[in-house]
């Protein structure tokens, strides 16, 4: 039976008719139910945005190659052998360097990158490269971006955003099987936690289907947590204590899956 999760908000009256929308955060044990801890926090104004990637690149498909994509053909264009494209070049008697060209492209589908930059200058010409573009698949994650500027006005609230950022802090960080060592640890690593990211909006989490407004967030890993204590250029602490007057926490998360057609149509 896991530890009950630590349940953490900010700021305090969150979720009330003055405070209607939020982020809630659920960090859970690297490949296991276990929660973490839960954290629920106003929306900052860097958190309505998101992208969606899908990467082609130019490439140089050549005569050979577009012959081969046409409805029916082979790199010859005729038939599916070299040999028959060979024989077909001899029987036009070679008529020209042009022939020749194309009885290599025919064979190889390229000629050699130094014999090609001769053979266009001699003629003054240049082979059409027939450049297409071709889908490379999804080739990142997304990032998501969240920076809370917390200004507290008791020290028991600052209280509380020291315990949000030492929970943050935690989560995106490994465990280690020894425990805390001030000398090099020894031993295993365990994996970071993973979290579920998700938007309250007037009071209800986004629809999980084609009819969310906005954007929903896969499973994701925390990649980095700035912190900055300062308060207009200067430090500023409540009076008689060692809490900051202001904290502001910037948390970056990466999605752990791949974006698709499918999960695009469930909200995401």
């Amino acid at each position: 039976m896991g530890r009950p999760a630590q349940l953490l908000s900010y700021p305090p009256g969150l979720g009330n008719d003055d405070l209607r929308h939020w982020i809630e955060f659920k960090a859970t044990k690297f490949n296991s139910p276990e929660q973490r801890f839960e954290c629920a926090l106003f929306i900052p104004p860097d958190a309505m945005t998101t992208s969606y990637k899908s990467e082609y690149e130019s490439t140089s498909m050549g005569e050979a190659g577009l012959r081969f994509l046409q409805p029916g053909g082979t790199a010859s264009g005729k038939e599916p052998t070299a040999w028959t494209a060979t024989t077909d070049a001899f029987s036009a008697g070679l008529k020209s360097v042009t022939n020749v060209e194309k009885l290599f492209q025919s064979m190889v589908g390229k000629v050699s990158d130094g014999a090609e930059k001769a053979m266009a200058m001699k003629k003054g010409t240049i082979l059409n490269p027939f450049i297409i573009s071709t889908y490379k698949g999804p080739t990142d994650m997304r990032d998501h971006t969240f920076t809370f500027k917390m200004m507290p006005k008791r020290k028991e609230d600052s209280d509380n955003i020291t315990e949000i950022v030492n929970a943050f802090k935690q989560s995106m960080l490994p465990g280690h099987q020894e425990g805390a060592s001030e000398n090099a640890p020894l031993g295993m690593f365990t994996y970071p936690d993973e979290f579920r990211i998700e938007y309250y909006i007037n009071g209800k989490k986004l629809p999980n289907d084609r009819k969310n407004p906005l954007f929903r967030i896969g499973k994701s890993v925390l990649t980095a947590c700035e912190l900055d204590y300062t308060t207009q250029d200067t430090t500023l602490f409540f009076e008689g204590t060692q809490n900051p007057v202001t904290v502001e926490m910037k948390l970056a998360f990466t999605e752990i899956n791949i974006m698709y057609r499918e999960l695009a149509a469930l909200g995401y």
